[in-house]
């Protein structure tokens, strides 16, 4: 019987366009009625994804930065936090200079870009949080650290940058990407899925009881932490090749669809 359900947000929960669909909000409450419990699990500021946890109504942590902080909307505090200390935040922004890339430095609510183009409107727009221009990024990084440093870059080139930060940095830090064009750093061992069985083991939950839903290589983790893995149909093919069961694409309900089956079981319980 699953008792927790964990999804990532964007290519997976929300549409393209960036919509609760009706049908997922009707599983999702569905599933809070059974008596499960539904956590949001994203690379984006949990103040980023705030508005969807609000539409939704939900009253659970959740788990951000790539499971870099769990946050407890209700308490106003983190549960859970991990940061990239700040030695290492400016060696990825020595990276970021060499190249001349975008970058955006988080500390914990707030955050800070080196630019400001297309992308930091795209971002700020879905996200709802605008982040202040600091050309001068490297005075900005706190000196705690932080819980994640984000590339965004939409050239042919990126491959290339993937590759050269992980022969870089990927003995000391955790390089992940949520899409085609971000590449994002944290403290070495961070993952939705560490967090995942961090908030299992809080609430008593077994393994076989968790689902699991996302699209990205950065849900791989939380994939593996479950029972039940589901990979959007809009997955990349490593997250396929790791789930369990693949459901339909963000566009299509997925979330309603896996719940139906899996929790509500209105369906056969197909591809499992």
């Amino acid at each position: 019987m699953i008792k927790l359900l964990v999804t990532d947000i964007d290519g997976t929960l929300i549409t393209d366009d960036g919509r609760l669909t009706e049908e997922n909000k009707r599983a999702i409450r569905a599933a809070r009625e059974k008596g499960v419990t539904f956590v949001l699990a994203t690379g984006r500021m949990h103040v980023g994804a705030a508005h969807i946890w609000r539409e939704l109504g939900l009253d659970t942590p959740i788990i951000s930065y790539q499971g870099a902080l769990i946050y407890d909307f209700i308490a106003k505090k983190s549960i859970f936090s991990e940061k990239l200390d700040k030695a290492n935040v400016l060696s990825v922004l020595e990276f970021v200079r060499e190249y001349g890339l975008y970058t955006h430095v988080y500390d914990d609510d707030a955050f800070y870009r080196n630019q400001f183009n297309r992308m930091s409107e795209r971002y700020e727009k879905a996200t709802r949080v605008k982040g202040e221009l600091r050309v001068d990024i490297e005075n900005a990084v706190p000196e705690d650290g932080c819980p994640k440093v984000l590339i965004m870059d939409a050239s042919e080139r990126m491959p290339e940058y993937i590759e050269e930060a992980k022969k870089r940095f990927g003995d000391r830090m955790e390089i992940t990407c949520s899409n085609s064009y971000m590449l994002e750093f944290m403290k070495k061992g961070i993952s939705k899925g560490r967090a995942v069985r961090a908030l299992a083991e809080k609430l008593g939950v077994k393994r076989d009881e968790i689902l699991t839903c996302g699209d990205g290589l950065n849900d791989v983790p939380l994939i593996e932490a479950a029972g039940i893995g589901a990979a959007v149909a809009n997955a990349v093919p490593e997250l396929k090749r790791s789930a369990s069961i693949i459901i339909p694409s963000n566009n299509d309900n997925a979330l309603a669809d896996v719940i139906d089956r899996f929790i509500l079981k209105k369906k056969g319980e197909k591809n499992g």
